[in-house]
């Protein structure tokens, strides 16, 4: 039984309310700038604004406050920059403090996964750098509804008589997991996403025979903000004027019978479409090219971007790129953080799943002849083949964790995805099967947050303005330079095989450097002869020390101690906590008296106790 427009409309906007309650507890959940470079997406709006001025790039990034994100066609960050202009955000070498001990890409981590170290300025109500961040999450989110709304569009003027598959693709579109956290993030991709979709939905009215000046022209104003937004969408441009030659062949009388009327009119649609192109990029984009060509020799900007970039070795060859076909896959699907923060294998296997059965859809729709692709869908797929060439050209050079890259080209896989799994059942359960994956896709994408971005910053370090009342107090200095207030556990009591939380407070004294120094925790046998779990990390550098000295703050570690599974019933194994600073080593520790203790202080004590004992 068809559905009634009216059905149709409401089932639209369950998906979009759906993605947006969805990028909303992505933004609210995930910690401030710890998303793929959210920093420097952000640094660099703020800069045009504090600056009015664009930067321009060194070709060293640590240069300037948005390292590469400097050398990106600046539309985004115009657009921003006017959003946050209002608020008061401070100096830009005041917006974050980087973590020294960061690992932005890998995944085989658990530890200092967050890039920079939070406050609370960052919790609700948000305030400041954190409000500007979230307003700028939230125009992200608007954006992304924008592509997921054109999605719908495209499939609605490919496959006009098939609600399964505009609803299904704009579901799919929507409830990626990786989608939604990179909407929920400022970055430039979101735009990206949007213009790219819309140009393929003008290519595609342009080829249904939509020759009207408000395609054409919109079609040009379109190449003109791409061409504004980020180089890699530029290879729309060889894919429109391929769609122009194709209505110039369309509209060509028969060979054996030339009438002049109708060649004329391919002709004059071609040429219109092209300078509409070629006009629109020009006026809109051109003086940014230009700019580029003035200030580094080079058009794109692309060797100064490089060279401010991380880079691989720029090798491909076939092994390696199989090799890789995973970590392509797992970053398009849900890698979180800064490419650091994956799930559990599962969670990808029934992603992959769902990609393996819109293949074998689309494979028996073709060999079965049940399935007759339009030709309007060679717009999509020629846009999705320009980007996987791209796309596996760049992983060569930064690295293969970029996934999310394809994003420009959702709207293409997610109907080419609706079309394979509604082809698959055929059409009497075609409406169910979609149903059920993408309200499937929904409930992963919800949880996943809470499952994995949440407990992956539980631990690092954090500024706040005072202890808890729940702390323990211990006033115990190392070395004269830093003094631990007090510690908080979440039990005294664990079983063997148990994780203990403990928090530790710290406040630097006057004589703290600029210096790196370092937590060594380690949970250790009664009689302190045995270490049974070493934990620990960073707990100050020079941009810390200034930070704590600058606002009056403390410093806040967490750690997670894990009780051994033979540990004996009723023992008590102390937490010992010392300092290190690599210059001169384990720093002396002090009571309240300044009275030396050692070069470790006991923390606390955990008693064991074995269930059923």
């Amino acid at each position: 039984m068809a559905m009634s427009e009216r059905a149709h409309k409401f089932c639209l906007a369950t998906i979009v309310a759906a993605f947006v309650i969805l990028g909303l507890g992505y933004s609210v959940i995930n910690p401030v700038f710890e998303a793929p470079d959210e920093l420097w997406h952000f640094a660099n709006a703020k800069a045009i604004w504090d600056n009015k001025a664009l930067i321009v790039l060194s070709g060293k990034g640590l240069d300037n406050p948005a390292r590469q994100e400097a050398g990106q066609p600046p539309f985004y960050y115009l657009l921003s920059a006017a959003l946050i202009s209002w608020l008061p955000t401070g100096p830009i070498d005041r917006v974050a403090v980087l973590n020294y001990d960061a690992q932005p890409g890998r995944t085989d981590t658990t530890l200092d996964r967050n890039v920079v170290i939070h406050d609370e300025d960052e919790n609700f109500p948000y305030r400041g750098v954190s409000l500007a961040v979230h307003l700028l999450r939230a125009f992200s989110i608007l954006l992304s509804v924008g592509t997921i709304l054109v999605t719908y569009a495209i499939a609605r003027e490919v496959f006009p008589g098939s609600n399964v598959i505009q609803l299904g693709a704009a579901a799919f579109n929507a409830f990626v997991p990786q989608f939604a956290f990179i909407s929920a993030s400022v970055n430039n991709d979101n735009l990206v996403t949007l213009l790219s979709s819309l140009s393929i939905l003008h290519l595609v009215r342009l080829a249904k025979g939509d020759t009207s000046a408000r395609t054409i022209w919109g079609l040009g104003l379109l190449f003109g903000l791409v061409g504004l937004t980020k180089v890699s969408a530029l290879g729309l441009l060889p894919l429109s004027f391929t769609v122009l030659f194709y209505v110039w062949l369309r509209r060509r009388a028969p060979a054996t019978r030339v009438h002049w009327s109708t060649l004329e009119n391919g002709v004059n649609v071609a040429a219109r479409g092209t300078l509409a192109i070629m006009a629109g990029f020009a006026l809109v984009s051109g003086w940014w090219y230009a700019r580029n060509w003035w200030l580094y020799g080079d058009l794109l900007g692309l060797k100064v971007f490089l060279q401010a970039v991380e880079r691989g070795d720029g090798k491909l060859d076939l092994g390696r790129l199989f090799a890789e076909v995973g970590t392509l896959t797992a970053s398009f699907w849900a890698l979180f953080g800064w490419s650091n923060v994956p799930v559990d294998p599962y969670f990808y296997w029934f992603f992959d799943a769902i990609f393996v059965v819109a293949i074998v859809g689309l494979a028996r729709g073709v060999l079965t002849r049940a399935l007759r692709p339009s030709p309007l869908l060679s717009i999509p797929l020629g846009w999705l083949a320009i980007l996987i060439i791209e796309l596996v050209l760049w992983a060569s050079t930064v690295g293969f964790d970029v996934g999310r890259l394809m994003f420009p080209s959702i709207s293409a896989i997610s109907v080419l995805v609706a079309l394979g799994i509604s082809t698959l059942p055929g059409r009497r359960f075609a409406p169910g099967m979609v149903g059920l994956l993408v309200a499937a896709m929904f409930v992963v994408a919800a949880i996943l947050p809470l499952l994995y971005i949440r407990p992956a910053y539980k631990q690092g370090l954090q500024f706040v303005a005072s202890q808890r009342e729940t702390t323990r107090a211990l006033n115990v200095t190392f070395g004269d330079r830093v003094e631990l207030l007090g510690y908080e556990l979440n039990t005294d009591v664990a079983a063997p095989g148990q994780s203990v939380s403990v928090m530790l407070y710290w406040k630097p004294r006057p004589a703290l450097g600029d210096g790196l120094y370092r937590v060594a925790l380690d949970l250790v046998s009664p009689d302190r002869t045995r270490s049974l779990n070493p934990v620990g990390g960073l707990l100050t550098y020079s941009n810390v020390a200034r930070r704590l000295k600058e606002t009056g703050w403390l410093l806040r570690t967490r750690y997670e101690v894990k009780i051994p599974s033979d540990a004996e019933h009723l023992s008590h194994l102390p937490i010992v906590v010392r300092v290190e600073y690599p210059p001169s080593g384990t720093l002396e520790a002090f009571d309240g008296l300044m009275r030396p203790i050692s070069h470790e202080a006991v923390v606390a004590r955990i008693r064991v106790e074995r269930p059923g004992e």
